[in-house]
This record gives C-alpha cells, structure tokens and sequence, in this order.
C-alpha cells in the first residue's frame, strides 16, 4: 500500500513542480500540457486503485472460494463506503472457511 501512496504522491509532485516551473508562461506550452497529463495518469492511477481496495475483501473471497461470497460482494457494495461496513466485509472474506467433508461412500455396503 506504501507504494501505491508513493506513485500517487510522485505524480501529483511532479505534476506541481512543472506546473510550478511553468508559472502561466505561454512561451512553454509543453509544461502545462505535460502537468495535465501528468495529473491525469495520477488521477487514473487513484480511482483504479481505489476501486481495487474498495472491492478488496470481494477479490479475496473469491480467490479463497468463500462459500458467501455473494453475501460479502453485497455487504461490500452496500456497506463499504463506511468505513465499518468494510472493515465486516474484510473479516468475513478473511475468516475460517468450513472444513469440506466429503462423504465417502462405503465400498463393501451394497445398498
């Protein structure tokens, strides 16, 4: 997470520093149009990430094969703006799964 923040945080710096060096001069169009690609690409990056951890305990209970993971997709969607109704969705994707006992039919009955 420390990584995202630092490329986030690096092309928002970067984006004000050409700015910034820029100052409103018409003489140097490329540094305004190189700042707004710049704010751009960080803002892209944010709301792509964004949606990433917003749906976080959706992608882990789908990689785990949760049994609930409609029930936790719901609460995630519903409740997940509020930092509560996601922290309980990331809980519940992270918790013990149920033991999977197959019942193994005995060879020798013959029903």
């Amino acid at each position: 997470m420390r990584i995202i923040a630092a490329i986030a945080f690096g092309a928002v710096a970067g984006a004000l520093i050409v700015m910034a060096l820029a100052d409103g001069q018409a003489s140097d169009p490329w540094q305004t149009e190189l700042a707004a690609w710049l704010f751009a690409g960080a803002a892209i990056f944010e709301l792509s990430a964004g949606f990433f951890a917003y749906f976080a305990p959706l992608w882990i209970a789908l990689v785990r094969g949760h049994p609930d993971t409609g029930a936790i997709a719901g609460l995630d969607l519903l409740l997940g703006w509020t930092v509560i109704g996601w922290l309980l969705a990331m809980i519940w994707a992270l918790s013990r799964l149920p033991a999977r006992h197959m019942a193994v039919p005995d060879p020798t009955s013959f029903h």
